[in-house]
């Protein structure tokens, strides 16, 4: 996100549009699965390890490089073009802007973090902080919370398009602290974010804190404190009690403020 983050805000400094735009990459990354949202994005990409012949490219802009990105400064009081970088974003996939609230019936989504291929060189797809209980937490949430649409996902199953559709309908995203919740960007500008620790993880960690602040959405987090809660393969069982406490007091702020 960091990276296409720094591409936009550059092709916006330097007012170039983007259909005008195709990608280098120089790093020897092979093949991923964000590789299509790349070329949804911008005018397509080509990598330097297929470039055969001496090439002249007539205009190269340099981009901030991945993690040197406003979106990783976390202290900043605001990050430029973060609204417009949404917008952009999503129309690129298709998709419309939509912050109407309906407090009648808010979408609850819960994004599950389980073992999956996050990169090219983790063939594994081993990862950690993943949620044991996770339909003890969904069945406590539609039963404190009937009126309301709750939803739960592996996110990384879904198409990007549909990663964002659904994201752009949600109006409070809960989940490990984790890539996924990069989606805070998308999120309704009434939204909220509620994100979960594991005891291992350090609530130092605040990229998407940072994401909601900026952006002026709502927060809360809780971090489990009960080392017997820490199951083996990177598994903790979260509080349900706690989370439904703060979901609870999060669908008030947002249906009052």
């Amino acid at each position: 996100m960091t990276d296409f983050y720094n591409v936009f805000f550059m092709l916006e400094m330097f007012n170039i549009k983007v259909e005008n735009v195709l990608i280098l990459f120089l790093d020897g990354h092979p093949q991923g699965a964000l590789d299509t949202t790349w070329g949804k994005l911008f005018n397509g990409f080509i990598r330097a390890s297929g470039i055969k012949q001496p090439t002249m490219f007539t205009n190269m802009v340099w981009p901030t490089v991945g993690y040197d990105s406003p979106l990783n400064e976390h202290e900043l009081k605001g990050v430029p073009k973060l609204e417009e970088f949404r917008t952009f974003f999503l129309r690129q996939h298709g998709i419309a802007i939509n912050d109407k609230l309906s407090c009648d019936n808010l979408t609850i989504v819960f994004l599950w973090r389980r073992d999956y291929v996050a990169h090219p060189r983790n063939p594994s797809g081993t990862v950690s902080r993943k949620i044991k209980n996770e339909k003890e937490l969904v069945a406590a949430a539609k039963q404190h919370l009937r009126e309301h649409s709750i939803l739960d996902i592996q996110i990384d199953l879904l198409a990007m398009r549909d990663q964002l559709k659904m994201v752009s309908h949600t109006d409070i995203l809960i989940g490990m602290h984790g890539a996924g919740l990069s989606h805070t960007l998308f999120l309704p500008r009434h939204a909220g974010l509620i994100e979960l620790y594991p005891t291992y993880w350090s609530t130092a960690n605040v990229h998407f804190k940072s994401m909601a602040r900026w952006r002026g959405l709502h927060y809360r987090s809780w971090q489990n404190s009960d080392i017997t809660k820490e199951l083996n393969d990177k598994y903790t069982v979260v509080d349900v009690n706690s989370v439904i406490s703060l979901l609870s007091s999060m669908v008030h702020e947002i249906c009052t403020s």
